[in-house]
């Protein structure tokens, strides 16, 4: 592809994901399936299992997505210096990674033929992700601001509107802070959390979710009062996939839902084919509101563009 002009790239490029995704589909209707392990084989405790896992992937369809990457981010990292001497880096890795969809359809399956439904049933709703990179200008006029995304949740047969939205910023740390069990020095990657504006919702549900449809800026759409106070996340490689932890065990939020405040805890594990996340809550009494109950994270694997729309008509 390298040697392609950009029309001729994105056509092979499409190409190749429709066969990929027409492939998929084979295995069912509705979300594509991923192919090359059983059912059961893939809902294990992290582990051990999450280098079987990474190890176990299908090389051919993370080529495919490793590809469509490329190109996705090219507006990102296009003339940035902190992206382009770092490639290959593992920041540029994570970033790389982290951009996609992401479906715990074949989790979610499994838990019905278990006969564990969700929530207080032990089991786990069908949740779609979409990670989509963002160009945001600074607020002094510079053309290049944070490294974000847009991060947009679905519970499948819900309808179009997310159950959550927000951007995610990231930054690479020179060394770990000394947090957690990770040892001082290690590099990291922060991660800081974004609440929404009204009328970013708003224009996000009339395009259909496509992050283009905003101007991004940094001074409106990543101001302070956005900022989701103690919630920031900290992600290090453990030698085949990256972990992220919050900065504390647990924190305190002011949910616009619920209006009350809620304790909330965080842990991600992010794979070359997957994304898994442990997410739960609850009120200050210690009730239980949201998450798997038996700490069991959401394990979405990545999913072609093509299986978007299924997953939440």
């Amino acid at each position: 592809l390298r040697g392609m002009g950009a029309t001729s790239r994105w056509m092979a490029v499409l190409l190749a994901v429709t066969a990929e995704v027409a492939d998929c589909y084979s295995a069912g209707a509705g979300v594509p399936l991923p192919r090359g392990r059983p059912l059961s084989t893939r809902h294990t405790a992290l582990g051990a299992a999450g280098s079987t896992h990474a190890a176990q992937s299908s090389t051919a369809r993370s080529s495919i997505f490793r590809c469509v990457l490329d190109v996705s981010l090219d507006a990102c990292t296009a003339g940035r210096p902190d992206m382009q001497e770092g490639c290959g880096s593992l920041f540029d890795r994570f970033v790389r990674t982290f951009a996609g969809h992401f479906d715990n359809r074949e989790q979610a399956l499994a838990d019905r033929i278990a006969g564990t439904p969700p929530r207080q049933g032990g089991g786990h709703e069908h949740i779609h992700c979409h990670l989509q990179p963002l160009s945001v200008r600074r607020a002094n006029g510079a053309a290049h601001g944070p490294i974000a995304l847009l991060a947009t949740y679905h519970f499948a047969g819900a309808g179009p509107k997310p159950f959550r939205q927000r951007v995610y910023t990231l930054r690479p740390l020179a060394a770990w802070p000394g947090l957690g069990e990770v040892a001082p020095g290690e590099p990291a990657i922060e991660m800081q959390i974004f609440r929404l504006t009204e009328d970013a919702e708003a224009q996000l549900l009339a395009s259909g979710g496509d992050a283009s449809c905003l101007g991004w800026e940094e001074e409106r759409h990543l101001s302070q009062s956005l900022l989701i106070r103690g919630c920031d996340v900290l992600w290090h490689w453990t030698g085949d996939h990256f972990e992220g932890d919050m900065v504390s065990e647990s924190a305190i939020v002011a949910s616009p839902i619920l209006n009350a405040d809620i304790v909330v805890r965080d842990h991600l594990t992010l794979l070359g084919d997957a994304l898994w996340v442990n997410d739960r809550g609850w009120d200050l009494q210690g009730n239980y509101l949201y998450g798997n109950i038996h700490d069991i994270p959401y394990k979405m694997d990545r999913v072609g563009w093509a299986a978007c729309e299924s997953a939440w008509a």
